[in-house]
């Protein structure tokens, strides 16, 4: 009896252990579509995590508020709108900058400033693309309307039809603009214009890494040790384009492997841990706070919302 009983024990114990592994997995959440690229490599191969992916950056953002998910992938904007109001999100890395190109049929358009009194069919309203392109305009001195009436998965067949003569894109929209119309011109991206207003401009952040606050300070260790994994995504991906799409399409993640493949080497896929990337963080949100102020909680977030492991 004594020996069945310490058996039982023993299963007892094991069972325990093994739900208690389990229960300690990290939950991330990736967003469909071309955010979550540099995220794919770890869908594969981190079994630290279970991962699952999520339709839209609001839905994502009411999941951390609820501690429904642990990490995510948002625009920084939002995320420091959530830090300034709820005090629940924090952002651990910058993993994606400036990626936005115009894109014309417009023999005539070569710098930004030929842009002036021409229209320009847009995609991001409300969001980074609307708020950089309005400042550029204020900072060149030109008049540009922005028009966010064709919805962004349908500017590269708007351009091809002739529906308008020059889009402004993010990837990896602009290189399928560039495929299915022959007379289209990558003309300039808005990160080579950020970085002519100012000389110690760094490119502008576009999508961040975040976790929910509670989680990363009680376990700051699990924390870093995702945000080295995300970097070695990161580095991995820029290097093998053709493997990420694949990758992409197994994880439906919603693009097709070819068109990642060839979108890669124009993403700007990074990694900056978050102090390091504050510098660059605020010069965005800033913006914001001149055209959009409540985009980011009204103010710029404190030195808490950059995820420090030391502390």
């Amino acid at each position: 009896m004594k020996s069945r009983f310490f058996i039982l024990i023993l299963l007892l114990f094991s069972l325990n252990l093994c739900f208690g592994a389990s229960a300690k997995k990290i939950r991330v959440s990736a967003l469909y579509g071309p955010s979550s690229v540099s995220m794919a490599p770890l869908f594969e191969s981190y079994d630290k995590a279970e991962f699952d992916v999520v339709s839209a950056a609001d839905v994502l953002a009411a999941r951390l508020i609820k501690n429904e998910t642990d990490v995510g992938i948002l625009p920084p904007n939002l995320a420091a709108k959530l830090y300034n109001t709820t005090g629940k999100v924090i952002i651990g890395a910058v993993v994606g900058e400036g990626m936005l190109s115009v894109i014309t049929t417009d023999q005539n358009i070569r710098t930004f400033e030929d842009l002036d009194g021409k229209p320009v069919s847009a995609a991001g309203s409300g969001a980074t693309p609307e708020y950089i392109f309005r400042y550029l305009c204020d900072f060149f001195h030109i008049k540009s309307e922005a028009d966010f009436s064709i919805p962004t998965a349908e500017l590269a067949a708007a351009l091809a039809s002739g529906k308008t003569k020059t889009i402004l894109v993010p990837e990896p929209f602009a290189t399928v603009a560039c495929l299915n119309c022959k007379s289209a011109r990558r003309v300039f991206t808005l990160q080579d214009c950020w970085n002519r207003t100012g000389s110690n401009r760094d490119n502008f952040p576009m999508t961040v890494v975040v976790f929910r606050t509670d989680w990363a300070k009680e376990n700051p260790e699990l924390a870093e040790d995702f945000l080295n994994a995300y970097k070695n995504a990161v580095s991995w991906v820029n290097k093998n384009p053709a493997e990420t799409g694949l990758l992409t399409e197994k994880y439906s993640l919603g693009l097709k492997s070819s068109i990642v493949e060839q979108s890669v080497p124009y993403s700007n896929f990074v990694y900056k841990d978050a102090l390091s990337a504050l510098p660059e963080v605020e010069q965005l949100l800033s913006v914001f706070l001149s055209f959009a102020p409540e985009a980011v909680g009204k103010k710029l977030p404190d030195r808490g919302f950059y995820f420090d492991p030391r502390h």
